[in-house]
């Protein structure tokens, strides 16, 4: 499991949107939601150990707490706090395309990039034509 995390992390940190507008100064934070503590944990070391940028996480185990964090300062809170959204598609409260249309909702302004497993490839690629 350790293996495909970190090789979908490795994927991520190719991605522009986590990269845009960092400089040696600026750290990017990254609002992760995974209720599962292995992969949190390995995802969490990917980001922070990475080279690819200086990132800071903040977890979630929940959608609902996740939708709570996101909701609680408002818009401008959000962008000033908040670079991206890293989500597993399968949490206990929420599921698939669910768990997108609820973080959309509560900040369409900030970038939702799925975590997704092998079986979940079909709700990944629905989440991107949802610009998740």
């Amino acid at each position: 499991m350790a293996y495909r995390t970190d090789t979908r992390v490795a994927m991520l940190l190719e991605c522009p949107l986590l990269l845009a507008g960092q400089d040696d100064a600026m750290r990017t934070n990254i609002l992760l939601i995974n209720d599962d503590p292995a992969q949190e944990t390995a995802t969490r070391r990917a980001l922070i150990d990475s080279t690819k940028g200086a990132f800071q996480v903040e977890s979630a185990a929940s959608c609902s707490e996740a939708v709570e964090r996101l909701t609680r300062g408002g818009p401008q809170y959000q962008q000033k706090t908040i670079a991206a959204v890293l989500v597993d598609v399968s949490l206990p409260d929420s599921r698939g395309l669910d768990t997108i249309h609820r973080l959309l909702r509560a900040a369409p302004q900030i970038p939702v990039l799925v975590l997704s497993a092998p079986q979940d490839q079909d709700i990944a690629k629905l989440a991107q034509q949802l610009s998740a």
